[in-house]
């Protein structure tokens, strides 16, 4: 990937996240270097926008906000690898599913 086509990548991630709330819905860490999107319902294998091509998920994100906002969450690494391999303890703690909206602390 060519210098500027990187950084292309890295401004629609940042647009990507900034649409999704730009911050852990957990913990409110807001470095996008430690911040991943996260399917809501967990869902991502029957996800029709493709999980591997990150690009395609974030102008998806961009150019649909609003459904964005419903099927995505922010998630920082820590809470996200959580959510995945331990997934009892993250509805333990923060319920099935969580939103935007729905902000535990």
């Amino acid at each position: 990937m060519s210098g500027r086509a990187r950084e292309r990548y890295h401004e629609l991630r940042l647009k990507a996240l900034k649409i999704l709330g730009g911050k852990c819905v957990i913990c409110g860490i807001d470095d996008p270097f430690l911040l991943t999107i996260d399917h809501v319902d967990g869902n991502w294998k029957e996800d029709p926008v493709q999980r591997r091509d990150k690009r395609g998920l974030y102008r998806f994100i961009v150019g649909n906000p609003e459904e964005a906002r419903r099927r995505f969450q922010v998630l920082c690494w820590n809470h996200n690898a959580m959510k995945y391999f331990y997934p009892k303890e993250f509805e333990r703690r923060y319920g099935k599913f969580l939103r935007a909206s729905e902000k535990t602390k």
